[in-house]
């Protein structure tokens, strides 16, 4: 696809996703659209999955930014690809602020708590404890892929040219 350039005063919206394809899968059709208005988009990957697959997943993760739009932070250390242990050491709280205290988003696109997938709700722990910490005001969106949310408050239509570009994001 070709994106509208990005204006140097453009608001920014960062991606909280737990392993790459999380921002694709879960919160690819809303960044669609942030990415189609102008907006600056910054996916911050909490880590990168099992440590065997670390380069690799590096690869696809940066590809499939690239293809969307999307800048890239990778926050995974040398912790194995935990977000548990990025929780325990407060390392991801850290580098979390310091982004949020750097960049400035007006949107935070994070995994919503109950989403059954551990590293999808540490994540959203981690971020939204963050936030709170530091009394940022802006607007939080939760999205949905392993379990629906109670009480969901917004619904996208994906169109099928949409749909396309997120299949194509992924391989």
């Amino acid at each position: 696809p070709v994106w509208p350039p990005v204006r140097a005063d453009a608001p920014t919206v960062m991606l909280f996703s737990a392993h790459p394809d999380d921002e694709i899968l879960s919160m690819g059709p809303l960044a669609i659209l942030f990415v189609r208005a102008g907006w600056r988009v910054i996916n911050v990957a909490m880590t990168l999955g099992k440590p065997a697959q670390h380069e690799r997943r590096l690869r696809e993760l940066q590809g499939a930014c690239a293809f969307m739009g999307h800048e890239l932070v990778v926050l995974d250390g040398d912790d194995g690809g935990s977000a548990r242990a990025g929780i325990q050491t407060g390392r991801d709280s850290d580098a979390i602020k310091t982004l949020i205290e750097t960049e400035r988003p007006q949107v935070v696109l994070v995994h919503h708590g109950k989403d059954w997938h551990p590293a999808h709700m540490l994540t959203n722990v981690i971020v939204l404890a963050v936030l709170d910490r530091m009394r940022w005001t802006g607007f939080i969106f939760e999205s949905e892929y392993w379990r629906q949310m109670k009480e969901p408050n917004l619904m996208l239509e994906v169109t099928i040219p949409d749909f396309a570009v997120l299949l194509e994001a992924l391989s």
